[in-house]
């Protein structure tokens, strides 16, 4: 968690170190019982993002660059893994904050966490990647039940981050190209 006035190179250096796919922006509320209160995320997909149009990330507060427009789940609300997954994908998001009844944050919820929780293992991991492509009834010419085990099946989690992504980004940052 960071603070919105924290300088973006500061919170992507914090994220290479920890190995974080988010920060979180909060600032403290005068009521202590609130807990620190959200006020925006910024993720890998932000830097990528941000980076691949050529924008330099350096100078700036996170405060001016984080999304604002947050999504979020309330304590409570944590009892259904299917409805929390259906926010994630109706919201386009991999990055789920999780709030009191206050707005105060409790913690973050992402779609890796949620798949760990339902003891799934994504099927990006080595172990389940099949070197095989998906050619379903290929020799039928319709889909064959059979044929559609979800090894062999796309993931929508493909894009796999290197650890040290954000360290290479900060040593050699992109130029755009013309």
């Amino acid at each position: 968690m960071v603070r919105p006035e924290t300088p973006v190179e500061n919170v992507i250096e914090q994220m290479s170190q920890t190995g974080a796919s988010a920060a979180l922006v909060v600032e403290t509320p005068e009521s202590p019982e609130m807990g620190q209160i959200l006020v925006g995320i910024f993720t890998e997909a932000d830097i990528i993002q941000l980076s691949s149009i050529g924008d330099r990330l350096g100078g700036y507060r996170i405060a001016q660059i984080m999304i604002r427009s947050l999504v979020t789940v309330q304590e409570a609300e944590l009892s259904d893994p299917f409805a929390i997954a259906a926010l994630l994908a109706k919201h386009q998001i991999s990055h789920l904050p999780v709030v009191n009844e206050f707005g105060g944050i409790v913690g973050l919820l992402t779609a890796l966490n949620l798949l760990r929780q339902a003891q799934i293992q994504p099927l990006s991991s080595p172990e389940n990647l099949n070197p095989e492509p998906l050619n379903p009834g290929a020799d039928s010419g319709n889909l064959n039940p059979g044929n559609l085990n979800p090894q062999n099946l796309a993931s929508t989690d493909a894009l796999v981050l290197p650890a040290d992504l954000i360290q290479l980004h900060q040593l050699a940052p992109c130029k755009p190209l013309r």
